[in-house]
């Protein structure tokens, strides 16, 4: 089969429709050889020879045994990776690509950046951060927040797309920018963000915010907020929800100075004082402070955390040079290296994952977990991008970049491991979503130039095409083989790609993430085509969509 190689303009698209499939040749039975000796096979095996008939009784000789049969036909080749919204009608039928629910863009003059989606079985959330301007939100209208600088907020939908409720968060406190980076919802109406604002006036001083509020008839409430912070530049990033209704945060510290003169945690009655590094906090469905975890470095970049379904926590992140744990161990890396901790309900660490980094002399590589996932057994999967040659993808160029997927049993044993390129040195995928749902995997994330979601076939599962563009992948949670891939095009967008997340909603999947150029989310649907809210050159929009 072919490559598929797309090239579109910034001003003009070129109109495509239906699928192209990519067989896998490799799954091929192949013809069947020569039946069994003395019958007609339908297996595939060998044929005997010809058979020779025991010796005769007193008056003849033995007969001559038959020859074997001929063997059965070999089995047709499986399907491969399906090509969504590309030219071509190739289909053994036994995979589709989802359709398209709904599309929307939302923005304004200036910048609308998407940090976090969550989800429910009923609605979707989004938050992240917005400058000057208010603008409709799916029917609903985000306020101008007054003054300058950025500010957080939170939005509410419907599983249509329809707007319930948006509304900046923290306007009263501190000064901006203020940002919402990570986002937890309930299977109610529970919401739990997280994020910063500006401490001191300009800005500076960034602390942490972790707000927990419900939503019920449009309104939203706040139950509690917490606040906290050092010297230096204090981030929450992550947070999740624990069967109970307690909070769990992941977060970044960059104190300035070694050891700072004040006390700035407070958790029941301990006081610490914040050090380079990053943070796990846990609270009870109250805000009462049940536990603090610190790990120290200077280099530490945490990305995700989750609960797992027995309530032990799970994050990950990257990190440079060193990472000491609580405990006093440390972790080294050559270059940037992945960190994967197992927590207990009392922030004891009690597994590692062996590192997957820099291979020696390779000072540039990086591995960047991104997303976190669990199943409903308690089997994990990891998400993220990797540069140059590592002990996670040896076989990768000094620059080449790739996304892979991390697959582990509930025993921590890592299951498999799959690793997805472009066809350059320099282009290639990043992977920046993933969920769980339905039995499969969905992967979201950015690629620039090319990607390519079935590697171990040389033309199997590769799309080219200019610049920055989003993509959507289903995979099978068995290896991560690819079912189907979906890329969006990003309208030739250079030089700079915000992240796309993932998530179910019931049982249909919702990505959402920020864009600056005109998107095509679909080809086969006139509501797939959208067109910039801003100036189209440096405004990034909210970008949301539903398959089904």
């Amino acid at each position: 089969m072919r490559n598929l190689t797309i090239l579109l303009s910034v001003t003009g698209l070129v109109a495509l429709s239906s699928c192209a499939l990519v067989y896998d040749y490799e799954g091929y039975g192949g013809p069947g050889g020569t039946g069994a000796s003395g019958s007609t096979s339908s297996s595939g095996s060998a044929g005997g020879n010809d058979g020779i008939g025991g010796g005769g009784g007193i008056g003849g000789e033995g007969g001559v045994g038959g020859k074997g049969g001929t063997g059965g036909t070999g089995g047709a080749p499986p399907c491969g990776v399906e090509i969504c919204d590309t030219e071509g009608t190739e289909s053994c039928g036994a995979i589709s690509c989802s359709s398209l629910g709904w599309a929307a863009r939302w923005g304004a003059l200036d910048q609308q950046q998407v940090n976090a989606l969550a989800t429910n079985d009923t609605n979707l959330v989004l938050a992240g951060h917005y400058t000057a301007n208010a603008f409709d939100l799916g029917g609903t209208t985000l306020p101008d927040p007054g003054g300058s600088g950025s500010s957080a907020f939170v939005a509410v939908l419907d599983k249509d797309g329809k707007g319930l409720a948006a509304f900046p968060i923290m306007g009263n406190i501190g000064y901006p920018p203020r940002s919402a980076l990570g986002l937890a919802v309930s299977g109610g109406t529970e919401i739990l963000v997280t994020g910063y604002y500006g401490a001191l006036a300009g800005g500076l001083d960034p602390d942490v915010f972790i707000n927990k509020m419900s939503f019920a008839a449009g309104s939203p409430q706040l139950a509690f907020s917490i606040q906290f912070g050092g010297d230096g530049e204090d981030k929450g990033i992550a947070a999740a929800l624990d069967t109970s209704g307690g909070i769990v945060v992941l977060g970044k510290v960059s104190a300035k100075a070694a050891m700072s003169v004040k006390p700035d945690v407070d958790c029941k009655g301990t006081k610490t004082v914040l050090k380079d590094g990053m943070f796990v906090v846990n609270y009870d469905a109250s805000g009462n402070c049940k536990w603090y975890a610190q790990f120290e470095g200077s280099e530490i970049e945490p990305t995700a955390v989750a609960v797992a379904p027995d309530n032990n926590i799970h994050i990950t992140g990257h990190f440079s040079k060193t990472l000491r744990q609580p405990s006093g161990a440390m972790l080294t890396a050559t270059a940037t290296d992945m960190f994967l901790f197992e927590l207990d309900g009392n922030g004891t660490v009690l597994s590692t994952l062996a590192p997957l980094g820099p291979e020696p002399g390779n000072d540039l590589a990086k591995v960047r977990p991104r997303a976190l996932a669990f199943d409903k057994t308690g089997h994990m999967f990891v998400a993220g991008d990797v540069l140059g040659k590592t002990e996670l993808a040896p076989e990768l160029g000094s620059l080449q970049k790739a996304a892979f997927v991390l697959a582990f049993e509930d025993n921590g044993v890592m299951a498999w491991k799959q690793v997805y390129a472009g066809d350059s040195q320099s282009g290639g995928p990043l992977a920046t979503g993933l969920t769980v749902g339905d039995g499969k995997l969905y992967l979201a994330g950015v690629f620039s130039e090319s990607i390519d979601i079935d590697p171990s076939k040389p033309d199997g599962g590769l799309v080219q095409r200019a610049g920055y563009n989003p993509f959507l992948a289903r995979l099978d949670i068995a290896g991560a083989r690819g079912d189907w891939l979906r890329t969006f095009d990003g309208g030739g967008q250079q030089g700079t790609a915000s992240p796309f997340y993932v998530r179910m909603i019931d049982k249909e999947v919702v990505v959402a993430g920020s864009w600056i150029k005109q998107i095509g989310v679909s080809q086969d649907s006139a509501n797939g085509i959208l067109a910039p809210k801003g100036d189209g050159v440096s405004d990034p929009d909210i970008v949301a969509a539903k398959f089904k």
